[in-house]
């Protein structure tokens, strides 16, 4: 599977056209910098890896210690359990670990033990064959969205936007609301729906493709009852950022047209910022928000960087401080950490950025098509689609690779990740590597 996927990322880069920047360049904005260490969310950041990306969807994790000890040439699973196809990345939370996939015509959410994998619960939906497009040679038809649990729920969306809520401990459905009664009744997502699911303060939010009706639903996390809808416009692969700039909470959402500020209580859109995506309309790489500058990365544009202001008068203006094309990635978000992003290129190099002038500080060819990483601040945890799984320093200074092993064949899949113990899906496995 993994030489079909290859062929598959060179086709796509090809059909994708060339990007609108060259590699090496940097075209600065108008925005001013941010004042040395004002670059910090006021955030509270939650302990553990309980949905994409992290508490703060920034890849960073809280309250999970480094690894004191790491294993020699060969890292022995602790279990491998069958699971099906998908995307979707894996979560991990007070013992157990869950996981969304498909099963020939069916799609099956399940809860495993964190210590064995044996299923606790499991849940399955049938469905119909997504069909992807013809160019999407190696995409899966199973799941994308990585599921997120909160409060003793867990909240999931299928491929075909199923939305699910359920008790996380007995596996019950809460509720359930399929796409189409939330309003999208023709799809514009040519892949499947794409976008994780984001609860807080009671509230879940979920990204669809209703344009007429509004692609961004606030639903109360209890029970499903609508709250309101917001823009009529579709939004992108990517999901939604929880954050508060300037004092002001707000969810950061990037559409295909542009980049917003919403009011997480009314919808209201409080900012934009034109952010096109053009080519194939493959963008998927979630806006990463550093205090308020917000970083959104594609293959097609390269990365830009917007910073957003709070004028006397209360109103909000947003400037570009800068695009490059030294970080182009059509799927892995980057981190951030000292002052530097890290991330994928599409040419398969991870490269270092300044966060304030994007300039590139170095690059090296060291992974695949696609690359997750969790962060502890330092050093990371990094897991590319050719199951090469590395332990690195994130130093501006150069890579720093500390230690490698071979873990898998076909690992597209976000790892989770938990105290002492690492999960990542293997084509249709579900794996622990436990330390």
């Amino acid at each position: 599977m993994s030489s079909s996927h290859a062929f598959f990322s060179v086709l796509i880069l090809t059909l994708s056209g060339c990007s609108t920047i060259g590699d090496n360049d940097v075209e600065p904005g108008s925005a001013s910098p941010p004042e040395a260490g004002a670059a910090t969310s006021n955030l509270r950041r939650g302990a553990g890896w309980h949905e994409f990306r992290g508490a703060l969807r920034d890849g960073v994790v809280a309250g999970i210690p480094e690894p004191d000890k790491l294993p020699g040439d060969c890292w022995e699973e602790s279990w491998r359990v069958k699971v099906g196809l998908g995307l979707s990345g894996v979560i991990a939370a007070d013992g157990k670990v869950f996981c969304h996939a498909r099963r020939e015509t069916v799609e099956v959410v399940s809860c495993h033990s964190a210590q064995t994998g044996e299923v606790i619960w499991s849940r399955e939906n049938p469905i119909e064959i997504w069909g992807q497009p013809w160019w999407a040679f190696g995409i899966t038809d199973g799941p994308l969205a990585t599921p997120s649990y909160i409060g003793g729920r867990l909240y999931t969306v299928g491929i075909h936007g199923l939305v699910q809520c359920f008790d996380a401990e007995s596996g019950r459905t809460v509720f359930e609301l399929s796409a189409k009664m939330l309003g999208s009744t023709a799809s514009e997502y040519k892949y499947g729906y794409a976008s994780s699911p984001l609860v807080r303060d009671g509230v879940l939010y979920v990204a669809l493709s209703a344009k007429e009706s509004g692609s961004l639903v606030a639903l109360d996390a209890e029970s499903g009852e609508l709250r309101w809808r917001a823009l009529n416009e579709t939004v992108s692969y990517t999901s939604p950022v929880y954050s508060r700039i300037h004092g002001v909470d707000q969810l950061v959402v990037r559409t295909w047209q542009r980049v917003v500020g919403i009011d997480p209580l009314s919808g209201r859109v409080l900012w934009e910022h034109e952010a096109v995506a053009e080519g194939m309309r493959r963008d998927c790489a979630t806006p990463l928000v550093v205090g308020d500058v917000i970083y959104l990365s594609s293959e097609f544009h390269g990365t830009i960087a917007v910073r957003v202001s709070r004028l006397d008068d209360g109103t909000w203006a947003v400037d570009r401080l800068f695009r490059t094309g030294a970080l182009a990635a059509s799927t892995m978000s980057p981190v951030y950490a000292h002052g530097h992003l890290f991330g994928l290129h599409k040419k398969r190099r991870f490269v270092c950025v300044d966060a304030m002038t994007g300039k590139q500080k170095w690059s090296a060819r060291d992974f695949g098509y696609y690359l997750s990483v969790i962060s502890f601040g330092d050093r990371a945890w990094a897991l590319d689609n050719e199951g090469r799984l590395v332990w690195l320093e994130l130093s501006p200074d150069e890579h720093r690779v500390l230690a490698s092993w071979q873990v898998g064949e076909y690992t597209w899949a976000h790892v989770g990740v938990d105290e002492n113990a690492i999960y990542f899906r293997d084509a249709e496995d579900l794996v622990c590597l436990r330390l």
